[in-house]
Formats: structure tokens, sequence, C-alpha cells
């Protein structure tokens, strides 16, 4: 039996994905020691309290998680294989695969966006649920994502 991971049309997801991915770019060089511009910083502190989760809720989340749909592909030591992100914040992302990872291993994370721009992110696996068909990944941020957005040839 083939087993296919779908992914529903996107509605206004990639202006989520486009601020947490400036998000992690920003914060990443600044915990880096790279000094930000003062619009730079400027445009952390706003994004940042946009994606500020609910640190007295009953998850004890930093970072507000947002449901999205977005088809992915997956690279990681095993090889490389389709995904679904499920849900994205400003330091991780939710994807389900049909290959398993290893909980430790570096990925790296291709997304995407129905207007075609592309993302990529270098990701640690910190979760991982195996299922019958389904894996499920919780990836952190690891490093400064790739500044590679740019759109794709029609």
């Amino acid at each position: 039996m083939k087993t296919s991971l779908s992914v529903a049309e996107p509605n206004a997801q990639s202006p989520m994905l486009e601020l947490c991915y400036r998000h992690a770019y920003l914060a990443k060089r600044r915990s880096l020691l790279q000094e930000l511009s003062p619009d730079e910083e400027t445009e952390l502190r706003k994004v940042r309290g946009l994606l500020e989760g609910d640190l007295d809720g009953p998850q004890r989340r930093g970072h507000r998680r947002f449901p999205v749909r977005l088809g992915a592909t997956l690279k990681g030591p095993e090889g490389s294989a389709s995904a679904v992100v499920l849900n994205l914040s400003a330091d991780g992302l939710f994807v389900v695969t049909t290959r398993p990872v290893e909980l430790g291993s570096t990925v790296q994370l291709r997304l995407t966006t129905p207007c075609g721009v592309d993302y990529l992110f270098t990701c640690r696996v910190v979760r991982c649920e195996r299922g019958s068909l389904f894996t499920g990944l919780g990836l952190e941020l690891c490093c400064v994502p790739v500044e590679m957005r740019r759109r794709r040839a029609a």
C-alpha cells in the first residue's frame, strides 16, 4: 500500500513563515554576536512581540505555534524524504514524514511556498513520534537560516 502526504491549499501561511524565518535569522545572528543594524534590532523587537508565547499557560511556550500545512523536503543522514510542516514557531517546526529520523540528528528542511519562494532551515531533531505510517518530528532551528529566499523561475 503506497502512502503519501497531502498538503492542503494554503491561505495566509506564507506571511507567518516569513515572520518566523526573519526572527530565526536575526535572533541567531545576534546570539552568535554578529552586530545587527539599528533597523534590524527594531525589526527583531517587533517580530519577537508578534511571536511571543504564553510562559504562564499550561504548555509554557516561549513562542506561539502557528498551524500551517506546507509541503517540504527533509534531508537527513538517511537520505531525503517528503514532509508536511504542521506548525511553526520562531524557534522550531513540527513535521510529519514517512521516513524515521533519529533523535538528535541534524537535518535540512526546504520549504517552497505556493508563490514559489524557497526557504532552507538547518534543524536538530528534538522530538520523534513514530507511528505506523508516519513519523512526527519536532525540529529546533539550530543555526542561522540560509539566506536563500528566492522565487523559482516560472
